[in-house]
């Protein structure tokens, strides 16, 4: 009759064996959906992170359009109706972008659907 050596794992090696691979993917799983979906902050709980990429592109479209029509404007603001963009985004989105005269930075504001960027006031809207 054979022997056992006692050289391998025990029950209770293999049990925190199971528990620290489960913590890992635990965690895993978190940080892949914290960072792949962006900060959660920063997305309102009404609209899907699909939505809100969306809404994300078409305030770097405006702001994009903004650039070149701003030089032909003397005032701070334009509506996104003023702007040569995809009636998707005019049908689907009101707002406005502004110039920072003394940075030259052009921020847009948009309010699409459940989406609205931050600091969007209805007051620049004609």
């Amino acid at each position: 009759m054979m022997k056992l050596d006692n050289k391998g794992w025990g029950f209770a090696m293999f049990i925190a064996f199971i528990f620290v691979f489960l913590l890992a993917i635990l965690m895993i799983a978190y940080m892949v959906n914290h960072f792949e979906t962006g900060l959660s902050s920063e997305r309102d709980d009404n609209i899907t992170y699909t939505q809100h990429e969306i809404y994300r592109k078409y305030e770097k479209l405006v702001k994009k359009a903004a650039e070149s029509a701003f030089s032909n404007h003397t005032e701070e603001y334009i509506n996104i109706n003023d702007l040569d963009i995809s009636n998707a985004i005019k049908s689907e989105c009101v707002g406005y972008v502004l110039l920072d005269s003394s940075s030259l930075e052009y921020t847009a504001y948009l309010k699409c659907g459940n989406y609205q960027t931050a600091n969007f006031s209805p007051d620049f809207l004609r």
